[in-house]
């Protein structure tokens, strides 16, 4: 397995993740919970190699993008 499909496991994993996390606490379904994170900033920074949240768990990033979603800072498209 290469170094990018390393990341790109570990970035799959923490959206799947996440998904899991925001149908649990804020009881969405399975499509808003994805429009959710793929339109957040935090998307972005996760997809950003070089901000190395790819390297962390599930639980920490959820934590920002649960901020982001509680502050409605987060854009839908």
């Amino acid at each position: 397995m290469t170094d990018e499909n390393k990341r790109a496991f570990l970035k799959n994993r923490i959206v799947d993740q996440m998904t899991l996390f925001l149908m649990r606490d804020f009881n969405l379904r399975l499509p808003e919970a994805l429009e959710v994170i793929y339109n957040s900033s935090l998307h972005l920074s996760l997809q950003n190699d070089d901000t190395g949240l790819y390297l962390e768990s599930p639980s920490y990033v959820y934590e920002y993008l649960k901020k982001e979603y509680l502050t409605g800072s987060y854009s839908v498209a």
